[in-house]
């Protein structure tokens, strides 16, 4: 299990993706606890990106956070969240096909 880490994740139009996705089935990094993480589009990204909890619907009227289309090809700044708030199986984007978020992640 990683005490640390980064990846990049594709999100997609239909279906919303946890950001364990990233992690193979029964690997316990993608349901422990952490305490910061960060969320941020690519540069390359062509559409908005949603973010929500897993369990609640997700969609482009109900989100938790919604990150910008980039100007340019410069990301926005990312979103941070910390505080051992939940594990990276809790939280999931929904977006458009072929677009991407960055996410970096600490655990205590």
């Amino acid at each position: 299990m990683q005490n640390s880490g980064h990846f990049v994740l594709a999100v997609t139009t239909s279906t919303p993706k946890k950001l364990s996705a990233a992690f193979d089935l029964g690997d316990p990094t993608g349901t422990a606890p952490i305490t910061w993480l960060s969320i941020q589009p690519l540069g390359t990204n062509a559409a908005l990106v949603y973010v929500g909890f897993t369990g609640n619907v997700l969609s482009s009227s109900n989100y938790m956070v919604r990150l910008e289309i980039p100007a340019s090809t410069i990301p926005q700044a990312p979103i941070i969240i910390e505080n051992q708030i939940t594990s990276l199986d809790q939280i999931q984007v929904l977006g458009t096909t072929n677009d991407s978020v960055a996410v970096g992640f600490i655990r205590s």
